[in-house]
C-alpha cells in the first residue's frame, strides 16, 4: 500500500532521518526486504515473546453481565501463561544539527509535494495539548491559516496540512504541502514557514484560540461515542499511562492551555532549523 501510492514512502523516509539512531527510525510494518527473508521461526518467536498476558491489556466495554464475561475470560485467557518480563528499549536520539533535505523522484505523483518534519512531543506530554490545538489553528479546515493563505488566497497549493505524530517516548510535528498545478513547491514550503513564523512572532487571535478549544472538545466527544471507542480509549490509557482515569481528565488538560502556551510551543518545536525536508517530484521513470 505504501509503495503503490503517491508520496507513499514519506513516513519511512522521514522517520529514518528524524529519529535516526533510535527504535523509531523504522516503521512498524517493516520493509519488504525484511519480510521476504523472514523465517517462520522468527514470527513464532516474536509472537511467543510479546503476545503474553503480562504484555497485554484486556478491556471490556458495553452492556454486559460481569459474571458471564468473567466466565468467558477464564475460558479463553486463563490458560495463557505469563511470559518473560519484556525489556523495553531506552530511547536514544542522535542530536540534529541543522536541516536535512532530500528530493524524491516519484513516478506515482502528479503534483510536487513537500513534507517537513520536526521533532515533537510524546503522547501525554503537557505540551502535546497545546501542540494539538496549534496544528488545528494552522491547518484544520477552510478557516485555518495555511488553507486560507496557500489554497484559497494565493492558490499555491491544493492541500496544506499540519499534524502532530505523538509516540510513546517522543513525537513529531509534520507539515505537508501539495503544490497547485504550475506552482513552485519551494514557494509552498516558504509560505508554510511564514505562517508558523507569524504565530511565533505575534501569537494567535482570540477567535482562533476559541475555535481550537471547540475542536478539541468536539474531537474528544466524537472519539468516545460508542462502546468500542470507549473501550479502546480506556485500554490505550492503561497501556500508555497505567491509569484508565486518564480518559476522564483529558479535557481538563486541554482547558489549561493558554494562548501564550500556543505561541511558546510554536517557538519551541517549530522555531528551529533542526528539521527534515523532503520534496517529492513527479517523475516519468517507471522503474
Amino acid at each position: 500500500r505504501y509503495d503503490n501510492q503517491p508520496y507513499g514512502t514519506w513516513t519511512e523516509r522521514m522517520f529514518s532521518k528524524l529519529f535516526r539512531g533510535s527504535m523509531y527510525s523504522w516503521t512498524p510494518i517493516g520493509s519488504s526486504q525484511h519480510i521476504d527473508v523472514a523465517a517462520i521461526k522468527e514470527f513464532r518467536d516474536f509472537y511467543d515473546k510479546y503476545y503474553v498476558p503480562n504484555n497485554a491489556v484486556l478491556c471490556i466495554s458495553g452492556d454486559f453481565d460481569p459474571k458471564e464475561v468473567r466466565e468467558y475470560i477464564d475460558v479463553y485467557y486463563a490458560t495463557r501463561t505469563r511470559g518473560a518480563d519484556i525489556q523495553r528499549e531506552t530511547l536514544k536520539l542522535e542530536a540534529m544539527s541543522g536541516e536535512l533535505r532530500e528530493v524524491v523522484n516519484d513516478n506515482k505523483a502528479q503534483l510536487p509535494a513537500v513534507f517537513v518534519g520536526y521533532r515533537g512531543v510524546a503522547e501525554g506530554d503537557p505540551d502535546s495539548y497545546a501542540m494539538s490545538m496549534l496544528t488545528d489553528i494552522l491547518a484544520n479546515g477552510e478557516s485555518s491559516r495555511m488553507y486560507r493563505s496557500l489554497v484559497a488566497e494565493q492558490q499555491l497549493a491544493v492541500q496544506a496540512a499540519v499534524f502532530p505524530f505523538a509516540l510513546e517516548k517522543t513525537g513529531a510535528a509534520i507539515l505537508v504541502g501539495i503544490a497547485a498545478p504550475g506552482k513552485d513547491i519551494n514557494a509552498v514550503e516558504q509560505e508554510m514557514y511564514a505562517q508558523i513564523d507569524s504565530v511565533i512572532a505575534r501569537g494567535v487571535s482570540d477567535a482562533e484560540f476559541k475555535k481550537a478549544k471547540n475542536i478539541a472538545e468536539a474531537k474528544f466527544v466524537q472519539s468516545k461515542r460508542g462502546s468500542l471507542d470507549m473501550g479502546m480509549a480506556l485500554a490505550d490509557a492503561y497501556a500508555m499511562f497505567g491509569n484508565t482515569n486518564y480518559v476522564n481528565t483529558e479535557m481538563e488538560r486541554f482547558n489549561k492551555v493558554t494562548r501564550e502556551d500556543l505561541q511558546r510551543v510554536a517557538k519551541k518545536y517549530f522555531g528551529t532549523k533542526d528539521r527534515v525536508v523532503m520534496q517529492f517530484m513527479p517523475s516519468s521513470d517507471k522503474k
